[in-house]
């Protein structure tokens, strides 16, 4: 599944991203990865924000965990800030999120 974002991506608009995730069977029962591309775009989340984000990600566990999501980013804060969601989500949800700057090594990791 792909999602794709630009502009100044707030909480809410994750928020909502999740809500349409949540709705799909090719998300929830067909276990299908996950593919957000934030290129041209920069998150507007504070970092302090990231443990309540991996606390909405411990209540969906029992769907994400074991998925993947490539996360394509080109915005230094958004890069970093994914860094950290990264890791606290894989040691706390075994959600496997992790970070590419181009399509072709987000959609290579995916399909290993």
């Amino acid at each position: 599944m792909r999602y794709t974002h630009s502009g100044l991506i707030n909480a809410q608009d994750i928020e909502s991203a999740w809500s349409v995730f949540l709705s799909l069977n090719e998300f929830t029962q067909l276990k299908y990865n996950l593919l957000s591309d934030y290129r041209n775009g920069k998150f507007n989340i504070p970092i302090e924000e990231i443990p309540k984000i991996v606390e909405f990600m411990k209540a969906i566990q029992h769907i994400v965990e074991g998925k993947k999501q490539a996360l394509i980013v080109d915005d230094s804060y958004s890069a970093a800030a994914s860094m950290l969601f990264e890791e606290s989500v894989y040691l706390e949800v075994g959600f496997k999120v992790k970070l590419f700057s181009t399509e072709t090594a987000a959609l290579k990791w995916l399909a290993d």
